[in-house]
C-alpha cells in the first residue's frame, strides 16, 4: 500500500481532492473558493503542477479572469454574483478539463506571492 503524501486533513481538502479526481461530476457546481495559501498548495500537489507552475495545461488545467474590482474584501467566486456583475472582485478560476474546480482571488495571489519579501518598513 502506498503512502497518501497529500492526505486531505479539512473538509476543504477533500472537496478539492474530489473535484480534481472528477470534475465533470461538478460540472454545474460553482468552484471551490480557495481563501488560504495551503488550500491552493494542496490544490496544486493534487494536480501535480511543477512547483513554478511551468506549463500547467500538461495537467490538463485552464484559467479565467473574471470581476473588475481590485480588492480581496470577500465579495467574489459565487456564480450568482460573480458572473454576472462587473463589479463583483476580480479572481481566477482555474478549470481540468474545461470543469471549473477553484476560484482565488486575484489580490490574494499578489499577497501570497509577496508576502515573504515585503519590507514592512516601508510606507
Amino acid at each position: 500500500m502506498t503512502e497518501d503524501h497529500n492526505k486531505p486533513r479539512t473538509a476543504k481538502q477533500k472537496a478539492i481532492r474530489d473535484r480534481v479526481a472528477k470534475p465533470m461530476s461538478y460540472r454545474f457546481e460553482d468552484p471551490i473558493r480557495v481563501d488560504e495559501r495551503e488550500e491552493l498548495a494542496y490544490f496544486a500537489n493534487e494536480v501535480g503542477t511543477r512547483l513554478d507552475w511551468h506549463e500547467p495545461d500538461e495537467q490538463d488545467l485552464t484559467a479565467l479572469h473574471f470581476g473588475r474590482s481590485f480588492d480581496n474584501a470577500g465579495f467574489w467566486g459565487r456564480s450568482v454574483d460573480a458572473y454576472q456583475s462587473l463589479a463583483n472582485e476580480q479572481h481566477i478560476v482555474l478549470y481540468i478539463n474545461e470543469f471549473p474546480v477553484i476560484a482565488v482571488n486575484l489580490a490574494t495571489l499578489f499577497a501570497w506571492a509577496t508576502e515573504d519579501k515585503r519590507d514592512w518598513g516601508l510606507k
